[in-house]
Formats: structure tokens, sequence, C-alpha cells
């Protein structure tokens, strides 16, 4: 990953944990701590100042799936690079290294085998 594509990712982070903390703070402030402490969802009924709180909760939850996608896709790239990086050095270990010929018994060994099985 490039270290700017790494800075936006670390400063979306700090923005997203600085929301919640905030919506946190003024939930537990002006709110009632509603949505802060444990409560019942079945009797919950919307209210304006809940607000804050779901769009930084909401906003957070969007971040980590997008950061969960990111390191996915950058060490899929990561994988292919090493891939492509090793099959090259294959090939160029292989285009300079002198080719091995086989010895005449190894080679009348094999036929002879060959022979051997096919009656």
């Amino acid at each position: 990953m490039k270290k700017n594509t790494l800075k936006i990712w670390i400063g979306c982070g700090i923005f997203c944990v600085l929301s919640v903390v905030l919506s946190s703070w003024y939930a537990v402030t002006y709110n009632d701590s509603r949505l802060v402490v444990p409560m019942d969802a079945g009797s919950y009924t919307f209210q304006i100042k809940d607000l804050p709180m779901i769009l930084s909760v909401s906003l957070f939850c969007i971040y980590i799936f997008a950061l969960v996608i990111g390191i996915m896709v950058c060490a899929g790239k990561r994988q292919k690079n090493q891939h492509r990086r090793k099959h090259a050095e294959d090939e160029h270990h292989a285009q300079h290294q002198p080719k091995t010929q086989l010895s005449r018994p190894v080679w009348l060994s094999g036929l002879c085998r060959f022979s051997d099985i096919s009656h």
C-alpha cells in the first residue's frame, strides 16, 4: 500500500473513532444515555437526538467494512505480484543455465524400461 493511501485510511479511521466518541458524549450528556447503555430494543422509539449516534456508528461500520475489503484487495495484489516476480525469476534462471543432456546409458536404460512395460 502506498504511504499516501495509508495516511488516508488512518485519517478516516481517526475521524470515525472521534465521531463515535463525540456522539457517545452527546448521547450521555444530552440524551439520557440512549443507545449507549443497554436498553430494551422492543420499546425503542426513534428520536431526532439519536441521529448523531446512529450516523457515527453507521459510518464506523462502513469504514470497517471498507478497510477489510481494502486489506483483502491489497493482499491479493501483493500475492499476485510475488507470483509474477517468482515466475519471472524462474524464467530468467532457466534461460541462463546450460541445458543438461542425458548421457547415453541413462537414455538407454529409460528406453529399456519403457519396452519392458509395454510388453
